[in-house]
Protein backbone atom coordinates (compact mmCIF):
# COMPACT_ATOMS: atom_id res chain seq x y z
CA UNK A 1 0.00 0.00 0.00
CA UNK A 2 1.39 3.17 -1.09
CA UNK A 3 1.88 6.66 1.08
CA UNK A 4 -0.70 8.02 -0.95
CA UNK A 5 -3.10 4.67 -0.65
CA UNK A 6 -3.06 5.04 3.29
CA UNK A 7 -3.78 8.85 3.23
CA UNK A 8 -7.02 8.27 1.58
CA UNK A 9 -7.79 5.43 3.40
CA UNK A 10 -6.95 7.60 6.68
CA UNK A 11 -8.94 9.96 5.92
CA UNK A 12 -12.03 7.84 4.66
CA UNK A 13 -11.78 6.38 8.17
CA UNK A 14 -11.53 9.71 9.72
CA UNK A 15 -14.57 10.78 8.11
CA UNK A 16 -16.73 7.84 9.11
CA UNK A 17 -16.01 7.92 12.75
CA UNK A 18 -16.82 11.52 12.60
CA UNK A 19 -20.10 10.79 11.21
CA UNK A 20 -20.59 8.38 13.78
CA UNK A 21 -20.41 5.20 11.09
CA UNK A 22 -17.72 3.37 13.44
CA UNK A 23 -19.47 -0.04 11.86
CA UNK A 24 -18.57 0.94 8.81
CA UNK A 25 -15.24 2.08 9.97
CA UNK A 26 -14.55 -1.47 11.44
CA UNK A 27 -15.09 -2.88 7.89
CA UNK A 28 -13.01 -0.85 6.28
CA UNK A 29 -10.22 -1.88 8.54
CA UNK A 30 -10.92 -5.22 8.32
CA UNK A 31 -10.52 -4.90 4.91
CA UNK A 32 -7.58 -3.31 5.13
CA UNK A 33 -6.20 -5.60 7.37
CA UNK A 34 -6.61 -8.67 5.06
CA UNK A 35 -5.07 -6.70 2.08
CA UNK A 36 -2.46 -5.77 3.58
CA UNK A 37 -1.51 -9.16 4.98
CA UNK A 38 -1.87 -10.50 1.49
CA UNK A 39 0.74 -8.06 0.20
CA UNK A 40 3.15 -9.15 2.65
CA UNK A 41 2.00 -12.79 2.45
CA UNK A 42 2.68 -12.38 -1.83
CA UNK A 43 6.21 -10.32 -0.65
CA UNK A 44 7.51 -13.51 0.73
CA UNK A 45 6.61 -15.67 -2.02
CA UNK A 46 8.89 -13.65 -4.68
CA UNK A 47 12.14 -14.82 -6.02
Amino acid sequence: MSNQELCILLESLLALLETNNNDRAKTVIENAIRRIDKGLKDDSKAP
